[in-house]
């Protein structure tokens, strides 16, 4: 039952939990395998229930091509975009600010809050948990109050973009960030038209998105 509780709770970025003092609980603080397993349930319910379904039939339609040409003996049958648009876009978004988050925590917070634990690779694992949590999750390890200002800053931001569309997850969603990081570039470049892997964005899309995050900056 208390796996079942917390595995939920991850899922679902609701940060609840049984624990007595939840991940700053000594018994758990050093246990980097248990917020690795929390960390990526986060990222599921984090990316979108149509992105996981969107890769459910893509890996379905992998295994059942993989099974026609080792057991029926039969041509590979190719079906051509079953990965979409914003699948790719929440994807490569949210991998860059994984990447991102992980690395600025641990180069701001290597000789603060990181030195509560031992070598780079614990001390990496919690900078990748802190890329995570923050964004919607919400499992503290760490006082906040005990944090460098420009790392409160760097989650703020990661609390402001948020998770992914028809998630379980807050924040403004990646492909929102994703499509005005597009029309910035677009601009810049001196095009007329937004586009990604060869697909041209609605104008209307383009405006909701600036609606969202110009509300949510108010």
């Amino acid at each position: 039952y208390f796996s079942i509780f917390n595995a939920i709770s991850a899922f679902c970025n609701a940060g609840f939990t049984t624990i007595p003092g939840s991940m700053t609980n000594e018994a758990l603080f050093h246990n980097y395998t248990l917020k690795i397993i929390i960390s990526t349930l986060a990222i599921l319910g984090g990316v979108g229930f149509p992105i996981l379904i969107n890769l459910q039939n893509f890996i379905y339609n992998r295994l059942v091509n993989i099974k026609r040409v080792l057991w029926d003996h039969k041509k590979f049958i190719h079906q051509p975009r079953l990965i979409n648009v914003n699948t790719k876009l929440a994807a490569i978004v949210s991998t860059v600010i994984f990447v991102i988050g992980t690395l600025l925590f641990f180069v701001l917070e290597r000789n603060n809050t990181l030195t509560h634990h031992d070598g780079f690779w614990h001390k990496l694992v919690d900078s990748f948990y802190y890329a995570v949590m923050p964004r919607s999750a919400g499992f503290n390890d760490i006082g906040i109050e005990t944090m460098r200002i420009s790392t409160i800053m760097l989650i703020i931001c990661q609390m402001w973009i948020g998770a992914s569309p028809f998630s379980t997850g807050g924040g403004i969603k990646t492909t929102t960030f994703g499509i005005a990081v597009l029309d910035i570039v677009s601009i810049i470049q001196g095009k007329d038209r937004v586009e990604i892997f060869r697909r041209k964005i609605a104008n209307r899309t383009i405006r909701l998105a600036f609606a969202v995050i110009i509300i949510s900056l108010v």
